[in-house]
This record gives structure tokens, sequence and C-alpha cells, in this order.
């Protein structure tokens, strides 16, 4: 099964979103974003095996800024 990454501003927020998500029995990796999926040199992401339009609406509606989905098949 792909994943698709959600990539955030940091670490503090990415494990925020791990939280929220996991409360709302989304399962989610806190990772080092991949190389070339982010602009800024040091972010982290979210790696979302599920529901990623529901997680991203989650994150969305509890002020967790996303920088960019990358979707996988």
């Amino acid at each position: 099964m792909a994943r698709d990454i959600i990539v955030l501003t940091s670490i503090t927020y990415a494990y925020k979103a791990q939280k929220l998500l996991e409360q709302a029995w989304i399962k989610s990796e806190v990772i080092r974003t991949p190389e070339g999926l982010s602009d800024k040199g040091c972010s982290y992401s979210l790696a979302i095996r599920g529901d990623t339009v529901r997680a991203e609406e989650l994150l969305r509606q509890n002020g967790i800024r996303i920088l960019k989905i990358v979707r996988q098949a």
C-alpha cells in the first residue's frame, strides 16, 4: 500500500499533527521530509496510510499549516 506524504513546517507540528490523526484513527508516521519535496532546508512530514483527504481536513481545521501534499500511487 502506498503512502502519501504531508509536508509540515516543523517537527513540533509533525508530532502535534500525528497525535490529532491518531485520535481520529488515522495511522501516520513522523519522517524527515524526503530530499526535493521541500523548499525549506529542514522540515518534517507525516507519512499517511489511509484517508489523506480526511487527514488534511482535520489538520487544517486544527490550525496545522500544510506546506505540501505528495500523493503516491
